[in-house]
């Protein structure tokens, strides 16, 4: 037996933390992968039965949540089942006849053909399998109409190019949809789909439904409803995309950003720098990085994991037909000039270059031949940064978009460029000799944030000359110098008619404050991804058992995701101004509200590897994000309790929908979502059970029988069981979590003894006020 000690940089306190497929090799052998590591389970990792193993400091308090802490959290009041009208995301108005009912039954009705709006129809039949028929019949059909739809957002009466209005007249069996676009019938078609949606129908189409008559209003709140998914770090098959794009659509989201490169890995083919995808899309391993570049994120010596992967052109333009069927705007993101470090050894390994017999070995360089980089980057490379200063770099640059519009062009013509800008390591261009031959206008050499604002002004140029928007992480367009550190670049240095930041730092972050507010009232388009409520690769719940990151938070729930608001970027209002602006209320006040143009929901996927790790992590807080981004809450306009109290009772309506509707409609999809662990308590030997979406089972594990049983309220509980949740569908389960009655009831008996302990200190001190008095009583009536 060989022991090896292992030293590692950072925290190591969930087991995810710790990666699969270990290796050993040596210059005589292939490598071979420690056995024991060797799959997705991780169970070479101890169990962390200590605070010290998931604490990162003494003063950390997150804890795992135990099943009483659980129950106190998803307790609920009276819980409503019925939920065919709670539509994910919630509509505008809903007005429902409950007196007039109709029989629907997707076998009997049809849909009206309606030339404008052919794609749509087509989507919705297919989905429903229902019949599409050129005459009206004169009853049971489902009617559509173009025209403009009036709502009623922010107390004004409007109109919206994405509203539209649904009326279903029972006593004469028939629906009429109004709508003034394609995406707003689409969007129509998916409330329908939602009411229409049984339990009982998830293995059968045909099954009929009694509908009341019913109106609906809707519009969405912002135009800009995203999801980023990193296939950099590690790889989505373009299947698994295809997958995650057709439940967005279910709930109505628009935008899908794809991260297609970054240190890890470059993900698409781009014609004519084929090394891109022949080095950069490959981990493997080799030292030299000649074939493959090193292996990371435990995707182990062979290029047969995820770690490996690209899409094809023809991959890539099937995402862009599937996504356009379903109105959602594909952004492709190359992260530049940091986190290019798949790039960078694809172009510059020696084996690629020497390929290149047709061209200039250095047409596409990126990097300075002569530095000699000092540098590291927040994830510890030293090599990851292209050079801003080269005339080749450029050359790639237009390169890659050139290609990627031909992708497009004949699709989803492409109007946005996503070119990353964030996290550039300090000094990463001190040593460039090319560099050093740029000079300010005073003679001196430009400094790190002077070459940023250099690279942004030529790609941004490039773009403005193919009639393109351009998007950046928001420290990618942060001034440092003297007079303007921590501010936005001045907007008018860049021609583009729109550009998009996304804010994702912590809101109330001290070193850069106001973010959010100072981009859109300087006029840059800005998206709100704030990794505290929308990082989707940090865990659930503060447990080491649970996947994820966490540097920006412990956890996002479902519920913390749901809370999410704009006026969250508020929240840094107690921080100072920075002395540079002289109108402080472009920090205080949001003066261009127009310019905050929706949220998105980020999934970063270092410790993700597999398409179910996948939908694990987004599933069911994407929900929630579809929920923000179209649909403004009652709770937002109040303060104080009333506003907490309206949060809670519009959460639990949002809950139980999910229970009840929504995961019996993602399991029809065969989506894996997370399934909760249960809540449990104790009290007098007696056990009560809930779980944080209503309507899922919950089961503890008989050792009488071996078996998993269902719980029953009220059931005797007098020794520590396992419990876990079931899925809707019956066939996945939550993670495993232990009832201690013992210690229930422990914390019954200690909350009941500091009630008792309060009420005899209450009684005390009125014991000594009324003496008090008395005295005062007693005095006074003897001097009188």
């Amino acid at each position: 037996m060989v022991t090896c000690r292992f030293k590692g940089q950072a925290f190591q306190i969930t087991r995810s933390d710790s990666m699969p497929r270990w290796y050993v090799t040596s210059s005589l052998s292939m490598p071979k992968i420690i056995a024991n590591t060797d799959d997705e389970s991780l169970n070479y990792v101890k169990d962390f039965t200590d605070k010290r193993q998931y604490q990162r400091r003494i003063d950390d308090k997150s804890h795992p949540l135990t099943p009483q802490q659980r129950f106190q959290m998803f307790k609920m009041d009276k819980k409503e089942t019925n939920t065919r009208f709670k539509i994910i995301p919630t509509p505008l108005s809903v007005q429902v006849k409950e007196k007039v009912e109709m029989e629907f039954n997707t076998k009997q009705w049809v849909i009206i053909k309606s030339d404008p709006f052919l794609q749509e129809i087509k989507h919705f039949s297919d989905e429903l399998s229902m019949k599409i028929v050129k005459s009206k019949p004169m009853r049971k059909y489902i009617e559509i109409r173009e025209g403009p739809v009036i709502v009623d957002m922010d107390e004004v009466s409007k109109e919206n190019k994405d509203g539209y209005s649904i009326e279903a007249f029972s006593s004469r069996e028939y629906i009429i949809v109004t709508a003034a676009t394609n995406e707003a019938l689409f969007y129509a078609f998916q409330t329908l789909s939602s009411i229409f949606f049984t339990p009982e129908a998830r293995t059968s189409v045909g099954i009929p439904i009694m509908l009341p008559e019913f109106t609906i209003k809707d519009a969405p709140r912002f135009s800009y409803r995203g999801l980023h998914i990193d296939v950099s770090r590690n790889f989505i098959k373009v299947e698994e995309i295809l997958k995650i794009i057709n439940i967005m659509s279910m709930y109505k989201m628009n935008k899908l950003h794809l991260h297609l490169s970054d240190d890890e890995g470059w993900r698409l083919e781009i014609p004519g720098i084929p090394e891109l995808t022949q080095v950069g899309s490959s981990r493997c391993h080799d030292l030299k990085e000649e074939q493959c570049i090193l292996p990371m994120l435990g995707s182990g010596p062979y290029s047969n994991t995820s770690g490996s992967g690209y899409f094809s052109v023809g991959d890539y333009r099937e995402i862009l037909l599937n996504a356009k069927e379903r109105h959602i705007e594909v952004i492709p993101e190359f992260d530049m000039p940091g986190h290019s470090r798949a790039a960078i050894k694809s172009i510059h390994s020696k084996s690629q270059r020497s390929i290149r017999k047709d061209m200039k070995a250095n047409l596409y360089s990126i990097i300075d031949s002569e530095d000699v980089p000092k540098f590291k980057s927040g994830q510890h490379f030293t090599d990851d940064v292209m050079n801003p200063c080269m005339d080749s770099t450029y050359d790639f640059v237009k390169k890659i978009i050139m290609e990627v519009k031909k992708m497009h062009q004949d699709i989803q013509p492409l109007k946005f460029y996503h070119f990353g800008g964030d996290e550039v390591a300090q000094g990463a261009w001190d040593g460039s000799p090319e560099c050093r031959k740029l000079k300010k206008p005073t003679g001196e050499n430009m400094g790190q944030y002077d070459l940023m604002k250099y690279f942004i002004n030529n790609l941004t140029r490039i773009a403005l000359e193919e009639s393109m928007s351009v998007g950046a992480w928001e420290d990618g367009m942060i001034s440092h110098d003297i007079e303007n550190v921590g501010l936005p670049f001045p907007r008018d240095a860049f021609k583009n008619k729109d550009i998009y930041v996304y804010v994702w730092k912590r809101p109330s972050e001290s070193r850069t404050p106001h973010r959010a507010k100072l981009f859109a009232n300087k006029g840059y388009k800005v998206i709100l991804a704030y990794g505290t409520y929308l990082y989707f690769d940090h865990p659930y719940e503060p447990d080491p058992e649970e996947r994820g990151l966490y540097w920006a938070t412990r956890k996002i729930s479902t519920r913390d995701a749901w809370g999410f608001t704009p006026s969250i970027m508020f929240n840094d209002n107690h921080l100072e101004c920075p002395e540079q602006i002289t109108n402080k209320k472009e920090c205080y006040e949001l003066i261009k509200p127009e310019n905050i143009m929706g949220i998105q929901a980020e999934l970063w996927t270092e410790t993700v590897r597999t398409d179910e790790q996948a939908e694990f992590m987004l599933f069911p807080r994407l929900l929630s994000v579809a929920e923000r981004g179209w649909h403004k809450s009652s709770f937002e306009d109040l303060k104080g309790n009333a506003a907490e109290k309206m949060k809670g009772k519009e959460w639990q309506a949002f809950s139980e929908c999910i229970g009840y509707h929504e995961l019996p409609r993602l399991d029809r999809k065969d989506v894996r979502y997370r399934v909760p662990p249960p809540g449990a308590i104790v009290i007098s030997g007696k056990a009560s059970f809930n779980t944080e979406f209503p309507g899922l089972d919950v089961e503890y594990f008989s050792t009488d029988t071996n078996t998993w049983k269902l719980v029953s309220h009220g059931m005797l509980v007098e020794y520590p069981i396992r419990l876990r949740t079931r899925s809707t569908d019956g066939k996945r389960y939550s993670r495993e979590v232990w009832l201690n009655p013992a210690l229930a009831n422990r914390a019954v008996s200690f909350l009941y003894s500091a009630y008792n302990a309060h009420t005899l200190i209450y009684n005390a001190i009125s014991l000594l006020i009324y003496l008090y008095l008395i005295n005062i009583v007693i005095k006074s009536q003897v001097k009188t």
